[in-house]
Formats: structure tokens, sequence, C-alpha cells
């Protein structure tokens, strides 16, 4: 049994535990040839009356998507009531390897179902240049909320973060005791050779 064999289990251990969570978790909808991926902290399931945070991660195909230069617009509503609209103008957008990441803070205030809604059209100083516009898009988002916090305790996040996470806090302390077991056996064995050795019990 080699050391490294402990290193790799333990990165399987964690892969297993963590890959699943972070492939199904985010919704993608795509609109032409651009998609959105969308995802809320936190854990894609937001707990009401809490802070939470809604991302929003860009992809165009034919690489005209410019958010700075697009009258973008994010909606959350419950039913008929808008209970969130705001654009991205001054807002701060991140762009890394050709995905543009923008980010809005919003508590949700209730266990309910509601339609979140991201739109934009290309702003005017570049819809002037048809052939550098891109194309306009609407996707719409459902979100479902079913649980609710108490905004008035202290404690209250950290106590839903941790129940929400507790499958992840048990996979990361199996995998790093298995780790440490492994690593364990491994200089046991690597010290029982070595003893052998100096008692010149190893046929050579």
């Amino acid at each position: 049994m080699k050391y490294t064999f402990s290193i790799l289990a333990f990165s399987l251990l964690l892969v297993c535990g963590f890959l699943p969570t972070l492939v199904l978790a985010h919704t993608l909808k795509i609109d032409g040839p651009i998609g959105i991926t969308m995802h809320i902290d936190p854990d894609d399931d937001p707990v009401a009356r809490l802070p939470g945070k809604v991302f929003f991660y860009f992809k165009d195909e034919t690489g005209k998507l410019d958010l700075d230069q697009c009258d973008c617009n994010v909606t959350i509503s419950n039913g008929s009531s808008t209970l969130f609209s705001e654009s991205f103008q001054n807002k701060d957008i991140t762009v890394n390897e050709g995905t543009m990441t923008v980010s809005f803070p919003f508590v949700f205030p209730k266990e309910a179902v509601y339609e979140i809604a991201v739109e934009g059209v290309p702003a005017s100083s570049t819809a002037t240049t048809s052939s550098a516009a891109f194309s306009p898009f609407k996707l719409t988002y459902i979100q479902r909320v079913d649980t609710e916090g108490d905004a008035s305790s202290s404690g209250s996040l950290i106590s839903t973060l941790l129940g929400e996470h507790v499958a992840h806090i048990i996979l990361f302390g199996g995998a790093i005791l298995a780790s440490l077991y492994l690593i364990y056996i491994d200089r046991k064995e690597q010290a029982a050779l070595r003893k052998k050795k100096a008692e010149g019990k190893v046929v050579k």
C-alpha cells in the first residue's frame, strides 16, 4: 500500500461527496445563442427571511454579448406582485474565460413559489450597429422556497447552513479519517519492513 493511494482515496471521497451537488444545483436556460445559468446562495435552496444572493452566469456562443452595453434587468415576483426589479447598471460584472457573472442580494420574504426573470436588449449605442449587437434575450426561472428561517435570531443563518450541509460535513470528515487511517497503515507497514531489514530477516 502506497502513500499515494491514501491521497487518491481522499480525493475520490471528496469528489463523490461534492460533485453531485455542484452539478445538479445550478439551473441553465437558453435563449438562442445565449445561455444563462442561475445559482442562489445558499446551496440553491434559499431560506425565507434570511439573506441570500442570486447569481447569473452568462455565455454567448457568438461572443457579442457585453453586459456593460446591455439594457439588462432582473425581476423577482410572487404571483402578480413584483418584489424586486433592478438593472445591471453599476453592478460588478466579472468575466472569466468568456463567462460573465453578475449577482444580486435578495431576501425571499416567505415560503412560496417565485418567478425570477432576466432579460436584456442591446443598449442604444450598440443597437445602431447591427453586426455588433447581440440577440435580445429573456429567460424565466421558477424557484421554490420551502424553508423559513428566523431573521431575529443571530445564530439562525449559521444553524441553517450547517443543517443544509450536514451530509457534506460528514463526507468530508469521513474522507479525512479514511485518509489518515490509510496513512497510518502505510507507515506501520513501512516500519515493519524496516525492522525486518534491520534484523536481517528480509530475503533479497
